[in-house]
């Protein structure tokens, strides 16, 4: 992420090549903040005090509400998807730092994956873990996909 987005100047991150898109600086926010919204659940997870929907009971169902968000979300889906309400962010003055915010969200996120390898594997809630990394995943590169392109508009 540095390589790709390190080397710009504030003006950067907040340009958007149209009314339609998202700068730099707020596809990097949501995904702060869609990332974010997954902590609680696996904070109750490791803690062992999370209490699944009935429905996550069936595998069918969380499989099919994975798979998708999960095709949804993949960075060659160039459908645009509307976010929920959660996830909006405003157009604002984003710093360079939004990134260091960024890769230390990341840094917290690879440490409780290693720390609950086998939670992940055994625990649906909506949909398995192992989609919800998954789905993280791909919405982070789509995402990155959307903010390059804005790299190509200077």
């Amino acid at each position: 992420m540095t390589h790709n987005f390190g080397h710009l100047n504030p003006d950067n991150y907040n340009c958007k090549p149209s009314t339609s898109t998202w700068s730099i600086g707020a596809n990097i926010s949501h995904l702060i903040k869609f990332n974010l919204s997954y902590f609680p659940i696996l904070k109750s997870l490791e803690k062992k005090t999370i209490k699944p929907p009935i429905h996550a009971r069936i595998r069918f169902i969380t499989r099919f509400f994975g798979k998708t968000i999960l095709k949804s979300v993949q960075p060659g889906n160039t459908r645009k998807v509307k976010t929920l309400l959660i996830w909006e962010v405003s157009e604002g003055n984003y710093k360079l730092d939004i990134i260091e915010d960024f890769l230390a969200q990341q840094n917290h996120l690879k440490s409780y994956i290693e720390r609950n390898k086998g939670l992940i594997v055994q625990n649906p809630v909506i949909y398995s873990l192992i989609d919800a990394l998954a789905i993280i995943i791909a919405h982070e590169k789509r995402h990155f996909k959307q903010a390059e392109f804005v790299i190509r508009c200077y």
